[in-house]
């Protein structure tokens, strides 16, 4: 079965493996407004939501994955340079 949702808030969320929250599943971003269909969830139980960073990074240690540095909400991908 599969979870559909709409994000309220610019949304960084980690699917876990079941309710526990003890076992990454994998992770996703959300901007605020978008609608988001995650396959492999039933319930709301099965997923943590964040809208800070640090926080993210934090569960996302919690369950042996590395942070992230990089926002995808606020920062962007530098462009590549010629140098020559």
């Amino acid at each position: 079965m599969a979870l559909t949702f709409t994000a309220t808030f610019n949304s960084f969320t980690i699917v876990y493996t079941d309710e526990k929250k003890e076992t990454y599943g994998t992770d996703l971003f959300v901007p605020r407004t978008r609608v988001a269909t995650i396959a492999s969830v039933s319930s709301l139980t099965e997923i943590r939501q964040f809208d800070k960073l640090t926080e993210f990074d934090t569960a996302m240690n919690a369950v042996s994955q590395p942070g992230i540095s990089f926002n995808p909400f606020t920062d962007y991908f530098p462009l590549p340079t010629d140098d020559g």
